[in-house]
């Protein structure tokens, strides 16, 4: 006999339209939970296959898209019980190609524009 107590979460998953956050929100999705997923602006796709509660359009790089999503979501769930910050990205999203190269190898542009999505955009969406 099984004294677990099953309690539906309400889970928001940044960059769950593919890899870790996508996954993520398939587990938690098939757990019972309600899931809303963020995605840039038409990457939905395969989150929309595992029919999660919602979708929300998020840009981590434009605080104003991150103030819109969160809005977004406001206006369909009554709160959140976990947020995971699953969105981010590497040097190529900025044009460095597939190239091997190490930590030294950016240039300031490009490094900022990594930070701006990996660290400064959880930072506002948190």
């Amino acid at each position: 006999m099984s004294t677990e107590i099953h309690t539906s979460r309400r889970v928001l998953i940044t960059g769950a339209n593919r890899g870790i956050g996508l996954e993520l929100a398939r587990v938690f999705t098939a757990a019972g939970h309600r899931v809303w997923g963020s995605t840039r602006p038409g990457r939905s796709d395969q989150l929309m296959a595992i029919k999660p509660a919602g979708v929300i359009e998020l840009d981590l790089l434009n605080e104003a898209s991150i103030q819109q999503a969160l809005a977004d979501l406001a206006a369909q769930a009554d709160g959140l019980d976990l947020l995971i910050n699953c969105a981010g990205v590497d040097a190529r999203a900025f044009g460095t190609g597939d190239r091997p190269r190490g930590p030294f190898d950016l240039d300031a542009a490009t490094f900022t524009g990594v930070t701006a999505v990996n660290v400064t955009g959880p930072m506002v969406v948190t």
